[in-house]
């Protein structure tokens, strides 16, 4: 176990050690979307993540304010919303 805490240690590791500030995709399991935006808020500060979720609106207004513009370095999102919305977001 301990597979979220992995990915926050690779990705601070790719921030802070490689300068590599994204972006970044990362696909969650829809039961723990909460949990990564917690862990994600306590284990890097300094990211900037856009959560890709949402009804159908509101992930139309995301994609055309933040995705479209890249005003962030971590997207999250589920594999379902990528599947639903794959056309837009290839």
């Amino acid at each position: 176990l301990g597979k979220t805490v992995q990915i926050m240690a690779l990705l601070a590791y790719l921030m802070e050690s490689k300068n590599n500030y994204g972006p970044h995709l990362i696909i969650v399991p829809n039961a723990v979307v909460v949990n990564w935006k917690s862990e994600i808020k306590t284990w890097l500060p300094r990211a900037t993540p856009v959560y890709y979720l949402g009804h159908k609106e509101q992930r139309a207004k995301i994609f055309a304010q933040e995705v479209i513009n890249v005003k962030f370095n971590m997207l999250v999102t589920t594999y379902e919303y990528v599947m639903r919305d794959r056309s837009k977001l290839s």
